[in-house]
């Protein structure tokens, strides 16, 4: 299959004209110039006809609306940001043989230089009131965050893996880890939900946590605390635990918490 790429002088015209006709759009999806993103759910079928018969019925009635549509040029091709079914719907009566309708145009918003998390962004944002289905998470866009986690736990904290199932604190089992994360949904959902875009934030809520922790047990209320997580017969070990955790820079406070039960805190660690 050929890799098309919108030339320089076609993008130029949607960006001046800010607006592509109808014809066109249908040539664009056929080859694949303009696509549908994949954080996005499966094309509605029923609801590309319902568009269809809206546009057909309605199109010259003064009350006829027709909503701009946002496109993001990534990599001199065209993803859709908002707007997907108004778009198949034009691409399917264009396909019809609707010939009166092929130069009839509709306005464009063209954002450039976003990469896929900032588009996932914009149409998280765009559709916050709306019951718009949840961002698609792929099993290789989880990896990427998976991968994130263990280069944070090797390179900052390798002295504490431990390849045992039987690890004492502070120590931990990377691959029970990453078990907890994967298994529970505990990235996937942040992900579905527009609470987290990159790899790097991701890693950013573990490091806040992690000094959170670290303030809490050494707090004047430590013992509340350590109480509330962690089993009553491990509190007597707590001061050489720290002392233990604080051997490495940063400090692992992660690791006197048993049984991964952090991770579910990443993103709320005010309620931990």
């Amino acid at each position: 299959m050929t890799n098309y790429e919108l030339s320089d002088n076609e993008i130029r015209k949607i960006t001046d004209a800010k607006e592509i006709p109808y014809f066109k759009i249908c040539k664009l999806i056929s080859l694949e110039l303009l696509k549908k993103p994949a954080y996005q759910r499966e094309i509605d079928d029923h609801r590309v006809e319902t568009i269809c018969n809206y546009i057909l019925s309605n199109f010259g009635k003064p009350s006829f609306i027709m909503g701009s549509i946002i496109l993001s040029l990534r990599n001199k091709k065209l993803y859709i940001v908002d707007g997907l079914h108004r778009v198949w719907a034009i691409n399917r009566i264009v396909n019809r043989g609707n010939s009166n309708m092929t130069h009839q145009k509709i306005s464009v918003i063209l954002l450039n230089n976003l990469d896929v998390s900032e588009e996932k962004k914009v149409f998280k944002y765009i559709n916050l009131s709306l019951p718009v289905d949840k961002i698609i998470v792929h099993d290789d866009e989880i990896g990427i965050y998976v991968e994130s986690v263990k280069n944070l736990i090797n390179s900052k904290w390798q002295k504490f893996i431990s390849k045992s199932d039987k690890f004492k604190i502070p120590n931990i089992n990377i691959n029970k880890l990453i078990n907890d994360l994967v298994e529970r949904n505990l990235i996937k959902h942040k992900i579905e939900n527009g609470e987290v875009f990159k790899a790097d934030e991701y890693i950013d809520k573990i490091l806040e946590l992690n000094e959170y922790i670290g303030e809490k047990l050494k707090g004047s209320e430590s013992n509340i605390f350590y109480s509330r997580h962690c089993k009553l017969d491990q509190l007597n070990n707590l001061p050489k635990n720290i002392i233990k955790c604080e051997a490495t820079n940063p400090a692992f406070y992660l690791g006197l918490i048993p049984g991964n039960r952090w991770v579910d805190f990443i993103f709320t660690k005010e309620t931990f």
